[in-house]
Protein backbone atom coordinates (compact mmCIF):
# COMPACT_ATOMS: atom_id res chain seq x y z
CA UNK A 1 0.00 0.00 0.00
CA UNK A 2 1.16 3.50 -0.75
CA UNK A 3 -0.24 6.50 1.08
CA UNK A 4 -0.40 10.06 -0.19
CA UNK A 5 -1.06 12.59 2.57
CA UNK A 6 -3.63 15.15 1.48
CA UNK A 7 -3.61 18.59 3.00
CA UNK A 8 -6.70 18.79 5.26
CA UNK A 9 -8.02 21.87 3.48
CA UNK A 10 -7.96 19.99 0.16
CA UNK A 11 -10.62 17.58 1.32
CA UNK A 12 -13.00 20.37 2.26
CA UNK A 13 -12.14 23.31 0.02
CA UNK A 14 -11.14 21.49 -3.12
CA UNK A 15 -13.27 18.37 -3.01
CA UNK A 16 -13.85 18.43 -6.76
CA UNK A 17 -10.10 18.31 -7.45
CA UNK A 18 -9.66 15.47 -4.97
CA UNK A 19 -12.48 13.45 -6.52
CA UNK A 20 -11.07 14.12 -9.99
CA UNK A 21 -7.74 12.61 -8.94
CA UNK A 22 -9.42 9.67 -7.21
CA UNK A 23 -11.72 8.89 -10.13
CA UNK A 24 -8.98 9.36 -12.72
CA UNK A 25 -6.63 7.10 -10.79
CA UNK A 26 -9.20 4.32 -10.65
CA UNK A 27 -10.05 4.79 -14.30
CA UNK A 28 -6.60 4.45 -15.85
CA UNK A 29 -4.39 2.56 -13.42
CA UNK A 30 -3.60 -1.03 -14.29
CA UNK A 31 -3.00 -2.92 -11.02
CA UNK A 32 -3.85 -0.23 -8.45
CA UNK A 33 -7.05 0.85 -6.77
CA UNK A 34 -7.36 4.17 -4.95
CA UNK A 35 -9.65 5.33 -2.18
CA UNK A 36 -9.94 7.95 0.55
CA UNK A 37 -8.69 6.96 3.98
CA UNK A 38 -7.64 8.57 7.22
CA UNK A 39 -4.25 8.42 8.90
CA UNK A 40 -3.80 7.50 12.55
CA UNK A 41 -3.86 11.25 13.21
CA UNK A 42 -7.23 11.39 11.38
CA UNK A 43 -5.86 13.44 8.49
CA UNK A 44 -7.08 12.57 4.96
CA UNK A 45 -5.03 10.25 2.78
CA UNK A 46 -5.33 9.04 -0.76
CA UNK A 47 -4.61 5.33 -0.34
CA UNK A 48 -3.41 3.26 -3.25
CA UNK A 49 -3.10 -0.50 -3.08
CA UNK A 50 -2.45 -3.39 -5.41
CA UNK A 51 -2.82 -7.14 -5.05
CA UNK A 52 -0.78 -9.80 -6.81
CA UNK A 53 -3.15 -12.78 -6.97
CA UNK A 54 -0.73 -15.38 -8.33
CA UNK A 55 1.90 -17.53 -6.69
CA UNK A 56 5.35 -16.02 -6.74
CA UNK A 57 7.18 -16.33 -10.03
CA UNK A 58 10.10 -13.97 -10.49
CA UNK A 59 9.34 -12.66 -13.99
CA UNK A 60 5.59 -12.22 -13.47
CA UNK A 61 6.11 -10.56 -10.09
CA UNK A 62 8.75 -8.25 -11.57
CA UNK A 63 6.29 -7.13 -14.27
CA UNK A 64 3.64 -6.57 -11.59
CA UNK A 65 6.01 -4.40 -9.52
CA UNK A 66 7.04 -2.40 -12.60
CA UNK A 67 3.37 -1.75 -13.41
CA UNK A 68 2.66 -0.80 -9.77
CA UNK A 69 5.50 1.75 -9.88
CA UNK A 70 4.17 3.18 -13.16
CA UNK A 71 0.69 3.49 -11.62
CA UNK A 72 2.06 5.33 -8.58
CA UNK A 73 4.05 7.71 -10.76
CA UNK A 74 0.97 8.59 -12.79
CA UNK A 75 -1.15 9.10 -9.67
CA UNK A 76 1.50 11.37 -8.16
CA UNK A 77 1.81 13.36 -11.39
CA UNK A 78 -1.94 13.89 -11.75
CA UNK A 79 -2.37 14.52 -8.03
CA UNK A 80 0.27 17.23 -7.95
CA UNK A 81 -1.46 19.02 -10.80
CA UNK A 82 -4.70 19.22 -8.78
CA UNK A 83 -3.59 19.34 -5.14
CA UNK A 84 -0.70 18.89 -2.77
CA UNK A 85 0.09 15.21 -2.29
CA UNK A 86 3.04 13.94 -0.26
CA UNK A 87 3.92 10.29 -0.92
CA UNK A 88 4.70 7.80 1.82
CA UNK A 89 5.73 4.18 1.41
Amino acid sequence: MCLFDVQPETETTNLLAFLTVLNSANEWTTVSRSYLGKSVAKTPQLRVEAWFPHWYEKTAFGRFVDTWIEDLGEIAKVGKSYMKLDAQA
